[in-house]
C-alpha cells in the first residue's frame, strides 16, 4: 500500500469530549499524526474522544495498532475512545482482524455521545 495522506480536524464537543474527524488513510506513514492528535486532546484535560472515521479510505496494520494502542493509553488516563461512522470496507478490515471486538464502535456520532453521557452518569 503506498504512503497515505491524513487530515485531522478536532472539535471540542463539551468539557469532557472532543470529536476527531479523520479523512484519508491511516497507515504507517500517518499514524504519528493520529496519535499526536489524541495526545493533544488528552493534554488539554479532555478524557473522552469520539473518532469519526467516515472519510477514512484505508487502514493498514500500523493503523490498527495505532487505534488499539491509543485506546489503551486513553483508558489508562480514565477516558474512552469511541469510533464512529466506519465505512463498510474499513469495517470489514476491523471485523476480519477482530479489532472490532476490542474497539468501542458506534454507527453514529450521536449514538456514541449518548452512550458516553449515559456512562458518565454512573
Amino acid at each position: 500500500m503506498p504512503a497515505g495522506h491524513l487530515n485531522i480536524a478536532i472539535r471540542q464537543h463539551d468539557d469532557r469530549a472532543s470529536i476527531v474527524n479523520v479523512d484519508g488513510t491511516i497507515d504507517a506513514s500517518t499514524v504519528l499524526e493520529l496519535k499526536a492528535a489524541f495526545a493533544e486532546i488528552l493534554s488539554h484535560g479532555t478524557r473522552h474522544i469520539v473518532a469519526n472515521l467516515r472519510r477514512v479510505e484505508a487502514i493498514d496494520r500500523a493503523g490498527l495498532a495505532a487505534l488499539l494502542g491509543s485506546q489503551l493509553k486513553i483508558h489508562q488516563q480514565h477516558g474512552t475512545l469511541r469510533i464512529v461512522s466506519v465505512p463498510s470496507p474499513l469495517r470489514r478490515v476491523l471485523d476480519d482482524t477482530q479489532v472490532s471486538k476490542v474497539l468501542d464502535i458506534y454507527p453514529s456520532q450521536r449514538q456514541a455521545l449518548e452512550a458516553l453521557r449515559g456512562d458518565l452518569l454512573f
